[in-house]
């Protein structure tokens, strides 16, 4: 899976993905990094229910290979499992981008009967070798050519069957985790001084504690979401705008899909890329720089006019200015403490006594905004700079 110059078919028997730059190349297609994890957050109410799919019989199947034995059974109520976890994998990007017809061409040779009865003679075999290995040395068992070539053709099926069953298996709740982790991540973002690379990591490492850098971790041993069971190599992939230019890229290979996720969300933070939700229509989108903006560019599904999410925040705005500058009461007390402030500046009062004449203006300005009866009769004579002025001195003498 990705931009490669020779190019491969898409599926989890070899799910990579390349990074380059701040840039993210999967099924031929490139990418800011990190926006997997934004599609990721917007996933539909229907889809995320979909990631509870039953696993439980391939769970059953991959346990017992790694035991040296399957039962036809549940191999059998495996098959089924398979075909709701495609339907999941249709809804979610890049998993969409699989050659969704060859992928459920593999699945469907990989668990044929033949291939149960080939694992099962392949499990058979390596016991009897193993069984031999006790033996004195006269007794040792040398397989033949046809048995040399179960071995290599079942370490193989072995292989290819517990890498897939174990993407497979954890594909929901991967999804549901990372889920859940980054928009930790996204409520902890108002507190960070500058969403720069700096703070950002530092908010993460703070999250995440933990991490280890050994592949093929245990779920058990593994209490943080900075580690990966990926694979690295470089290779040679296209330019994103110069397709004969030849640029280095990272390939990672994945078996299972949030480490993947993982290094989506790491990359693109690595590229000051982070995800923010917006405040105009409750989507998440991809930030690509340190402003603290809140709202995305694209057209908000719910009005009625077809504005962006952006126009929409610009015009609420302009919209509050205008209702604080043109209320009656507010703009009284917007004008007394413009007069606080140049009697402040030219040294006509102090900074402390202009501090209380502006609290006891607001004070005036929100009981006018709570009693009519006052707002009508006595707000604006309390409000004139005399008023304010000789009501602040009387507390000073108490």
């Amino acid at each position: 899976m990705g931009n490669q110059l020779k190019g491969n078919r898409l599926d989890v028997s070899c799910f990579t993905v390349d990074f380059w730059e701040d840039k993210v190349f999967v099924g031929g297609d490139c990418f800011p990094a990190g926006q997997f994890i934004v599609d990721l957050l917007n996933l539909s109410a229907n889809t995320v229910l979909l990631t509870y799919l039953s696993v439980k019989n391939m769970a059953k199947v991959l346990k017992q290979l790694e035991q040296g034995f399957v039962y036809a059974r549940d191999f059998n109520y495996a098959k089924e499992e398979f075909d709701d976890c495609l339907t999941l994998m249709k809804e979610i990007r890049p998993l969409s981008f699989l050659d969704m017809g060859y992928e459920k061409f593999r699945l469907a040779v990989m668990t044929q009967e033949k291939e149960l009865e080939k694992l099962q003679r392949f499990f058979a075999l390596r016991s009897k070798l193993a069984e031999n290995c006790h033996q004195p040395s006269f007794d040792w068992y040398t397989p033949d050519k046809t048995e040399q070539s179960l071995l290599t053709d079942g370490e193989y099926m072995l292989k290819d069957m517990s890498r897939t069953l174990c993407f497979y298996i954890f594909l929901g709740t991967d999804i549901v985790r990372m889920r859940e982790f980054v928009k930790e991540f996204i409520a902890e973002l108002p507190s960070l001084g500058k969403l720069n690379e700096s703070h950002l990591i530092s908010k993460l490492t703070e999250l995440c504690e933990f991490g280890y850098s050994e592949l093929n971790i245990d779920e058990q041993e593994r209490p943080s979401l900075r580690a990966l069971r990926s694979g690295v190599e470089y290779v040679a992939i296209h330019h994103p705008k110069k397709k004969d230019v030849s640029i280095t890229a990272r390939r990672m290979i994945f078996t299972r899909f949030l480490d993947f996720l993982i290094a989506d969300f790491f990359e693109g933070i690595h590229c000051g890329h982070y995800p923010r939700q917006c405040q105009v229509c409750g989507k998440y989108f991809l930030r690509q720089d340190a402003r603290k903006q809140l709202y995305c560019d694209d057209f908000d599904p719910n009005d009625s006019k077809g504005r962006s999410c952006r126009m929409i925040a610009a015009d609420r705005t302009r919209r509050e200015r205008s209702l604080t500058l043109d209320h009656p009461i507010k703009s009284v007390c917007a004008r007394r403490l413009s007069t606080i402030n140049t009697h402040k500046n030219n040294g006509k009062i102090s900074e402390e006594f202009a501090a209380a004449a502006k609290c006891y203006a607001q004070n005036c300005r929100d009981r006018a905004l709570d009693d009519d009866n006052y707002a009508l009769t006595q707000y604006k004579a309390d409000m004139t700079p005399e008023a304010v002025y000789a009501f602040v001195r009387k507390q000073d003498m108490k």
